[in-house]
């Protein structure tokens, strides 16, 4: 065991996450960690996945969980010579960073109060890792450990098969002696017929109202909290939708990212009605997603340039900036992007800037300045002038026509 707690300590000191490695008998052998930083909601005998069944069985492939309380972690079977040895456990760390009012109810929802600095403390003080980079790390470590090349769409596969399987198996325990169990037949065929229309990219059925839903109707899976029981519900929605819009065509790291950022925003909702909201934009953009991936079958690298363009299309956008994000050298990016999208990139973000410039004067009270700040364009005078020559009007003009469009 010297050789994997020396491979193991490298591992800590690489990435900065602490390793633990758990016996089949579920004894530690070692661990390895900077500081003795313990999440203050469990005892340090109740490690995550502590005598858990995830831990008793040897699985190829790194697996990546996540934890009730936000954490993320990587589980790594070892064996030699053919026989089992234990699991090494990599983490915890996040997503992104955890806004203290999502922690203030953590601590209020697992009557904390007495250890806030504490929880403070432990949250600010775990690495950041994307779900994207802690698929890669896992990946990696797998080949350091063991010398195998993996597909890490493997690894994606399951993590999220695993927060489809956590939800539905907590939801199911809840009904199985339930009278809302008719209920939640109900649900599944109606999640059923949603997730067609993402996989099929019908976006017409979403603009139809179809996935709206009265809040009686949605099945209640908690007695102790509606709300938790709604986010479990909708994380689930989450997993599935992301699933299915890969199958429908969507590059699996985009549908990933998309999920993850997706499920952090429901754990910090505190009504229903903004997760109803947030919901509804979540199946737009998903089914929007497939749609254009059937109709616009680019190379990955485009295909991330142009999410992280529209997701950051308030921001100052550099092409070293975009470039990186998708992997490739600025010089490329642009060749690849002007060959498959007929348009130069800078064209590109200009036209997107407009687009949501519409999208604003129709529906907010923002004068021109204000959007023109928004969308980061250097003067109003050069936001009216580029606006024109895509819509052939001024801002103004564009406004008062739909103003008036809609009057009548």
């Amino acid at each position: 065991m010297g050789l994997l707690e020396e491979k193991c300590t490298m591992i800590a000191d690489i990435f900065d996450l602490p390793v633990v490695f758990f016996q089949k008998n579920n004894e530690i052998l070692f661990e390895i960690k900077k500081e003795n930083l313990y999440n203050p909601f469990i005892s340090v005998e109740d490690e995550p996945f502590h005598s858990a069944k995830i831990m008793n069985q040897y699985v190829e492939i790194p697996r990546i969980r996540k934890s009730n309380f936000l954490e993320k972690f990587i589980l790594i079977s070892v064996s030699e010579q053919s026989e089992f040895l234990g699991t090494l456990i990599i983490g915890p760390c996040l997503s992104s960073q955890v806004a203290e009012d999502r922690l203030l109810l953590l601590i209020k929802e697992h009557h904390a109060f007495s250890a806030k600095e504490e929880v403070l403390h432990y949250y600010r003080s775990l690495p950041i890792y994307s779900t994207e980079k802690l698929v890669k790390i896992g990946a990696f470590i797998s080949y350091f450990l063991k010398g195998t090349s993996l597909n890490t769409t493997d690894i994606k596969d399951d993590y999220l098969h695993s927060l489809t399987l956590d939800t539905t198996n907590k939801r199911e325990t809840k009904l199985a002696n339930s009278t809302t169990f008719s209920n939640s037949i109900h649900e599944r065929k109606f999640e059923n017929e949603i997730l067609k229309i993402v996989k099929n990219g019908e976006v017409e059925k979403l603009d139809k109202g179809f996935v709206y839903k009265e809040e009686e109707e949605v099945a209640i899976y908690s007695k102790s909290s509606h709300l938790r029981s709604l986010k479990n519900h909708l994380i689930t929605l989450t997993a599935l939708v992301s699933r299915a819009s890969i199958d429908g065509g969507l590059h699996g790291e985009i549908a990933l990212e998309a999920s993850d950022r997706y499920i952090l925003r429901i754990e910090e909702m505190y009504t229903t009605e903004d997760l109803y909201k947030m919901t509804v934009e979540m199946l737009h953009f998903f089914t929007q997603k497939v749609r254009e991936s059937k109709t616009q079958q680019y190379s990955l690298p485009v295909v991330k340039a142009i999410h992280f363009i529209i997701s950051n299309i308030t921001e100052d956008l550099l092409h070293q900036q975009v470039a990186d994000y998708a992997g490739v050298t600025p010089n490329y990016l642009s060749y690849l992007f002007n060959k498959e999208t007929d348009e130069t990139m800078s064209v590109f973000i200009q036209k997107a800037r407009i687009e949501e410039a519409k999208h604003l004067l129709n529906t907010t009270s923002a004068s021109i300045s204000e959007i023109s700040e928004l969308l980061a364009f250097t003067d109003q005078s050069y936001f009216t002038k580029i606006f024109k020559k895509h819509q052939g009007v001024t801002p103004n003009q564009y406004r008062n026509q739909k103003e008036q469009s809609n009057a009548e």
